[in-house]
């Protein structure tokens, strides 16, 4: 796993704080998953996403601890699921997810502990297209209404040539993909990440640019400032 750190400037209302935003990929056949968090620190929020090759299986199943935040799945094309969890101190720095997952990419995002609201969940809105080369994550309107808010916008799609965007909607950009165990572009996942921080009631996010058209999943994830 490479370390791959990023930093936001504080926000208008104190200052959302994403202290770590990573990926890595499964590249042989298992039924577990290890995520590693021990770039988080106590308090910190853990948001992890995957994008699943649905047609060996799509699924995920999460740990213990792990609160499901979305699941979406474009036919048996590509599977998007995202979890979240608060790091406690007695967390092992590997966390176990089962399932099907011989071809699948994930990216965690760390917000700092003190610099979200930490008794209001995170919200997502998951989208899927048969076949486009613009995945367009959904408008979303969290339940808090106005508010520093992390916007967080992605992608999952089956295939990883031309699956990279051109085109994010958000800076701080993050993509990756995975070939499982057979290597093939038809049993190959890829996921895209862009995100940015604003003072809103509400986002919807422009689509990304594929250079040619591919099945999937988007999504768009709003964590609440402190």
């Amino acid at each position: 796993m490479l370390l791959n750190p990023y930093r936001f400037a504080p926000g208008a209302s104190g200052g959302i704080t994403v202290t770590y935003h990573n990926r890595q990929f499964q590249t042989t056949v298992s039924t577990t998953r290890g995520v590693d968090i021990s770039g988080a620190s106590t308090g910190d929020l853990m948001i992890v996403m995957f994008a699943i090759r649905a047609t060996v299986g799509g699924v995920i199943a999460s740990r213990a601890g792990r609160t499901s935040l979305l699941n979406t799945a474009q036919s048996d094309n590509v599977r998007v699921r995202i979890f979240y969890r608060i790091k406690e101190s007695g967390d092992a720095s590997t966390q176990t997810f089962t399932g099907d997952v011989s071809a699948n990419i994930d990216t965690e995002y760390f917000i700092q502990s003190g610099t979200f609201d930490a008794a209001t969940p995170p919200e997502a809105v998951g989208t899927a297209n048969a076949f486009s080369a613009s995945p367009n994550p959904a408008s979303l309107s969290p339940s808090w209404g106005s508010h520093e808010t992390l916007w967080i916008a992605g992608y999952g799609a089956r295939a990883y040539t031309d699956a990279a965007p051109s085109v994010y909607p958000y800076d701080d950009t993050m993509y990756s993909s995975s070939h499982g165990s057979g290597g093939s572009n038809s049993s190959a996942a890829s996921l895209a990440t862009c995100s940015e921080i604003v003072d809103a009631s509400s986002a919807d996010p422009s689509a990304f640019t594929l250079s040619a058209s591919r099945a999937w999943a988007s999504f768009t994830v709003a964590v609440k400032g402190a």
